[in-house]
């Protein structure tokens, strides 16, 4: 890793577009030309390519066979949480948010899956001792006071303020607890 304090984490995005990458990677051959692609896949990459899928996909096949490969092998690296200590503050990062029942030394016991579309509560408290730092919901959702801004409530640092839907694009610096936004 080229900078030890950016961590790659597994998005819902992400996570589509890894599988269906490893998907449509595979040769096609007589022996798996009905059961690779099955109708659930079909279902998945529709979906997919009516949120940009498309325009990624033809970008993907464009490259050389080796970009393609460690562009795949960068997505098998994200990992679905992080968690991390910053002047004597523990903090749990996540792209969606924790399984209902999380418990802060168990993190590792769930699925990838819980990670990346876990319903995060916002008005529960997970853990006393830490913070849990997520994207994926968009702030606005949370509570209206909180449009284009970072929500701080809870021991949650809540960082998507809907940059997608034309709000800002914020950032929390965990050293100095500022937030900026552009």
């Amino acid at each position: 890793m080229l900078r030890q304090n950016v961590f790659p984490l597994m998005g819902n995005h992400d996570y589509i577009a890894a599988v269906l990458l490893n998907k449509l990677s595979v040769e096609i051959t007589a022996e798996n030309y009905e059961t690779h692609i099955d109708e659930s896949v079909m279902e998945i990459l529709a979906a997919w390519f009516t949120d940009g899928g498309k325009v990624t996909l033809n970008d993907f096949k464009r490259l050389p066979a080796e970009d393609r490969e460690y562009i795949l092998e960068y997505l098998r690296e994200f990992t679905p949480y992080e968690t991390i200590e910053v002047n004597n503050k523990q903090y749990i990062l996540t792209h969606a948010g924790l399984p209902e029942s999380a418990e802060l030394n168990n993190l590792e016991t769930y699925d990838m899956l819980d990670f990346v579309y876990a319903k995060t509560d916002y008005s529960k408290t997970y853990f006393k001792d830490a913070f849990l730092i997520t994207g994926h919901t968009p702030t606005v959702l949370i509570s209206p006071e909180y449009e284009n801004k970072i929500y701080r409530k809870n021991n949650h640092i809540a960082i998507d303020s809907g940059a997608v839907f034309g709000g800002a694009l914020s950032c929390f610096c965990l050293e100095t607890d500022e937030e900026y936004y552009l």
